[in-house]
């Protein structure tokens, strides 16, 4: 499958981008893809406790 046509600036980015995702591969290391997810679920987690946190201390205000 032919990738589209990029601008030359995009296209030597995208090179890049597939050089150093392949050296991560080959030393084992995290590579870009898992880095994005981990973040993406350490931001939701983040963003829940404080939802929890927030549910509590109001329903504690309520009470009193």
């Amino acid at each position: 499958m032919k990738r589209p046509q990029l601008p030359p600036d995009l296209a030597y980015l995208r090179a890049l981008l597939d050089i150093w995702r392949g050296e991560a591969r080959d030393r084992g290391s995290i590579t870009l893809e898992w880095m994005v997810v981990i973040g993406i679920l350490f931001a939701a987690a983040v963003w829940a406790a404080t939802k929890i946190v927030s549910a509590i201390h109001s329903h504690a205000n309520q009470i009193r």
